[in-house]
């Protein structure tokens, strides 16, 4: 669990840079829009079930996204200034939504790991 985590937020952080490297075309912006759009469809099913079998699916094509979004040119600066104008807000909403969810899936996790520990007795 801790490795798809730690793969998932990589991911995040290969998308964020490769949004402001990507060139900015009709397949490059597409897959901009595709990304807003899974991150925060992520985290409004983690909000409706937590447990929900769909998050594991929707991880996955947010990571194939990212994959082929590794794989656009770099643009120009100019490229780069219009397409952080156009979906720079939306995008960094969608990664916050969607850390948000993972972070609270972790802390979860992490209080299941702690059910029943107790610490009576280690201190004095």
């Amino acid at each position: 669990m801790e490795k798809k985590i730690k793969t998932l937020l990589t991911a995040l952080i290969a998308l964020t840079f490769t949004v402001a490297l990507s060139s900015c075309g009709n397949k490059q912006e597409t897959a901009v829009k595709e990304q807003i759009s899974l991150m925060n469809d992520y985290a409004d099913e983690f909000a409706k079930d937590p447990k929900s079998a769909e998050l594991a699916k929707i991880e996955t094509k947010i990571l194939d996204v990212a994959k082929r979004m590794q794989s656009f040119d770099q643009l120009s600066v100019d490229d780069t200034k219009k397409l952080t104008e156009k979906y720079g807000t939306e995008m960094s909403e969608a990664v916050l939504r969607y850390q948000t969810a993972q972070a609270s899936s972790m802390m979860g996790n992490m209080g299941k790991m702690l059910e029943g520990f107790n610490l009576d007795g280690l201190t004095k």
